[in-house]
């Protein structure tokens, strides 16, 4: 992947929009071209090996109507990283800004017990975490195959299939995006053993009983080239270390969603070739670097 450069870009804009403009109407560009049309010279450009990515520096909400002329907005958030986003990608303003709305106290807050077990011993083997985690959702204690206490329901969070693979031998079910919503389900109503969701830090919900041990296996190598470009120009930055943690802390949340929940969260690294090109952050109290 490398980047256009801007100059070179800006200067092809007539050229570029000859080649686009006749698919405006199809229905992948249908709602996208009217967003970037007017904007396609300031937008930033990325070749990948297969294919040109194009993405404007900031969203041109001007575009949107509806929500510039809002009387009223409200921007919703868990997490969020660096709030000075809501300036510049969205128009707030700034002594809004700097003056949020936010709970009184935490009394509403569920109960989660972080651990980083590479953090703790390096050296620890990849497969017995996943033994470790077979064993807690069959309530087997000593691992010796008899269950001594109530089997819980585990959920692994994994970035990609790849990662997902080594959980195979483990995991009851493996659910991807296009059968998570129904497959959720099965843990809200009883036990179900071990499962792995594939590339889903947020917008899932597994509380109380659905979860009790909760598995971050690495977070989401960025997938489009603009990202990926990003994430190799700020390798080790605070930018790019508050973005993971970001990514970290959406998925923490999955298990514990009021102050009647509760769930143990396991932050860990493989030490696997397979994530040798993935960032290095993780997190330990409340952060740790370690290099695959």
């Amino acid at each position: 992947m490398a980047p256009i450069p801007f100059w070179a870009w800006a200067d092809k804009r007539e050229e570029v929009l000859k080649i686009l403009r006749p698919h405006r109407e199809e229905r992948a560009f249908e709602f996208i071209w009217p967003l970037l049309a007017e904007v396609l010279h300031l937008c930033a450009a990325t070749a990948t090996s297969s294919a040109i990515e194009i993405r404007p520096s900031y969203p041109p909400i001007d575009r949107i109507p509806s929500f510039v002329r809002a009387r009223r907005r409200v921007y919703l958030t868990a997490t969020l990283a660096d709030d000075s986003a809501l300036v510049t990608d969205f128009g707030a303003d700034p002594t809004l800004v700097a003056k949020p709305v936010t709970p009184g106290s935490a009394a509403d807050l569920g109960e989660r017990m972080i651990l980083a077990p590479v953090a703790l011993n390096p050296d620890l083997d990849d497969e017995a975490v996943r033994v470790l985690a077979r064993q807690f959702a069959d309530g087997d204690q000593d691992g010796d195959g008899v269950a001594e206490t109530e089997p819980v329901n585990v959920v692994v969070l994994v970035p990609s299939d790849p990662a997902a693979a080594a959980w195979a031998r483990y995991a009851d079910h493996t659910w991807r995006v296009g059968d998570l919503e129904a497959g959720v389900k099965e843990p809200q109503a009883g036990h179900v053993g071990l499962v792995v969701l594939v590339n889903k830090y947020d917008g899932v919900n597994v509380p109380a009983s659905a979860c009790r041990l909760l598995i971050l296996d690495e977070v989401p190598w960025p997938l489009d080239g603009v990202e990926r470009r990003e994430a190799v120009a700020l390798a080790d930055s605070t930018v790019r270390m508050a973005r993971e943690v970001q990514r970290i802390e959406q998925g923490m949340g999955r298990g514990v969603r009021d102050g009647e929940d509760y769930c143990a969260v396991c932050c860990w690294v493989p030490s696997s070739p397979r994530r040798s090109t993935m960032p290095a952050t993780w997190l330990c109290s409340p952060l740790r670097r370690r290099r695959s």
